[in-house]
């Protein structure tokens, strides 16, 4: 059961951090922002400065 609530979480974050880097990056740049989120959010300041900025859309 836990692998199936790690997984959700992780596309979920996949997901949510691929909508906002859609700001800065685009095409593949993007999905490898995205996938590398867990270890960007604990370690970049400014990864999660923009990820509490709104969607401007």
């Amino acid at each position: 059961m836990w692998p199936i609530i790690l997984l959700a979480i992780y596309g979920g974050g996949v997901w949510y951090s691929a909508r906002k880097a859609d700001r800065i990056y685009s095409g593949s740049q993007r999905w490898v922002v995205s996938a590398l989120w867990p270890v960007l959010l604990a370690s970049n300041q400014q990864f999660r400065q923009n990820l509490r900025r709104p969607l401007n859309k």
